[in-house]
């Protein structure tokens, strides 16, 4: 009986991920011809997947944000791609804040101006975990468009302008 109790709880202490998500909202601004971009990361998520490079992080840890803010900028931007007609665009960098045990990043890229099309590609955390999805919400001028999931079998997904005009 003893034996039960301390099992308990010792499993009460360890926190098991059921499933593994972040959250991609992509807003297409028309009139700057901006994609801007917010990545929601779990933080205990992404700690694991920059530990075999960088061994002791704490992205919570407000004390490192400027030495984290560039590991996590190196690490997301090996990760996310974007594509228009056969150019791969340049991701802008701008930040990351922390909120509760999310690290929020945010990034944006001009587009080409004859730009109809792009092919947006995220592999973040896809590494680390098999199960990991990445809910992408698509939107223009703040009107949310469509949803899609990103996950290890489709990484990628092409939104076309002309079907939301």
């Amino acid at each position: 009986m003893k034996l039960i109790a301390i099992l308990m709880a010792v499993m009460g202490f360890v926190t098991v991920h059921e499933y593994h998500i972040s959250i991609c909202e992509i807003n297409h601004n028309p009139d700057q011809n901006l994609l801007e971009i917010t990545h929601r990361i779990f933080a205990n998520d992404l700690e694991n997947a920059l530990r075999p490079t960088i061994a002791h992080i704490d992205v919570l840890n407000a004390k490192h944000y400027e030495a984290n803010d560039q590991h996590i900028k190196m690490y997301i931007q090996a990760r996310l791609e974007v594509i228009s007609g056969a150019e791969e665009l340049e991701i802008q960098w701008l930040g990351h804040v922390i909120k509760a045990d999310q690290i929020v990043c945010f990034y944006e890229l001009i587009l080409p101006e004859r730009s109809d099309h792009f092919q947006f590609s995220n592999t973040t955390l896809m590494e680390q975990f098999k199960d990991q999805k990445t809910l992408l919400h698509w939107s223009r001028r703040g009107e949310n468009l469509k949803c899609i999931i990103l996950d290890s079998d489709k990484t990628y997904t092409i939104i076309n302008f002309y079907n939301y005009k």
